[in-house]
């Protein structure tokens, strides 16, 4: 049985995606690449009153701006140990020096 979803994208694709305005609409196959996420997560995500914020444009069409899409990802995405490793010690020789 084979997953009749498309889960992997391009880099061409994904860097169309990302090249478009913040008000662009994307459908939830298309906001789901953009976040490297199957569809079906992100289905569970507004289920779950969680994840980006999305529109509803009919009874059962969904959208995302990418502007939304693109906010949910800095929100989301942990900083690195090494950035609040320097951070830390940045502010340490601020409120030394």
């Amino acid at each position: 049985m084979t997953n009749p979803t498309r889960l992997t994208v391009t880099l061409a694709e994904l860097r169309e995606l990302h090249a478009l305005p913040d008000e662009a609409l994307l459908n939830v196959h298309e906001a789901a690449a953009f976040l490297r996420l199957s569809p079906n997560a992100l289905n569970w995500y507004r289920s779950q009153r969680r994840g980006p914020t999305y529109q509803r444009v009919g009874p059962k069409v969904i959208r995302y701006r990418v502007g939304d899409l693109r906010a949910y990802m800095v929100e989301v995405q942990p900083l690195s140990r090494s950035y609040e490793s320097r951070k830390a010690r940045v502010d340490r020789a601020n409120v030394e020096g």
